[in-house]
């Protein structure tokens, strides 16, 4: 059991959804901004609402393919269709961007959140 202390507590089972399907992490990086565009270009300030939208899902997806990335690591486990998810993630336009930050996140998380430390006191002056 690991603690969440938001939440209380969470059991760790195989079967804990959004650790064995990998493949529905790009499918949604692909769809879920063409579901919302679908609802919501029609608004004024759709281009603003965009860019948000996509820095938003570009960020979840780095925090949680590293999460995963981490959660293999420390179970000593493998997945085969996480590895792909991770190929064809970054393929996707829009997230290209984020492979570096995926990249460094991975396998230097310290000097990721360094970096972003530095970024956040650097754009807040």
């Amino acid at each position: 059991v690991i603690i969440n202390r938001a939440l209380g507590s969470q059991t760790l089972h195989d079967a804990n959804f959004g650790r064995n399907q990998n493949a529905e992490i790009v499918t949604a990086a692909e769809n879920f901004p063409l579901f919302i565009e679908s609802k919501a270009s029609h608004l004024p300030e759709w281009p603003d609402i965009k860019k948000t939208m996509l820095r938003f899902v570009g960020l979840w997806i780095v925090s949680h393919m590293s999460f995963l990335h981490m959660y293999y690591k420390k179970t000593k486990t493998t997945d085969e269709s996480f590895r792909e998810a991770e190929k064809k993630i970054f393929k996707i336009s829009y997230l290209k961007r984020y492979k570096t930050k995926y990249y460094l996140k991975k396998r230097f998380p310290g000097i990721h959140d360094f970096l972003v430390r530095v970024k956040r006191s650097l754009s807040s002056k």
